[in-house]
């Protein structure tokens, strides 16, 4: 079992509510995806002093393995297009 700091695990209590922040924390890139749908600017800001930008999908690839998608349902539309927006202010 891995050790987490404390605000990283106050995060995953409150943005994955129905389940241990611990086994949260645990499925890396779904956690990642209730963040970037449930956090706030504070909690984000705790979960990049934890993960790169690329794993946060700042730099975001349209070539992702079929296994690194989270959970259909989980990211929203909102989230999905301020991604693609700013991959289209970057050409």
């Amino acid at each position: 079992m891995c050790d987490y700091e404390d605000d990283l695990l106050a995060v995953a209590k409150r943005v994955v509510w129905f389940e241990p922040p611990e086994h949260a924390l645990g499925q890396r890139v779904r956690f990642l995806a209730y963040v970037m749908t449930y956090a706030t600017l504070e909690e984000i800001l705790v979960v990049q002093k934890y993960f790169s930008e690329g794993t946060l999908g700042l730099r975001c690839s349209m070539h992702l393995p079929v296994s690194l998608i989270p959970a259909p349902g989980i990211i929203g539309t909102s989230y999905m297009d301020l991604i693609l927006f700013r991959l289209s202010r970057k050409e």
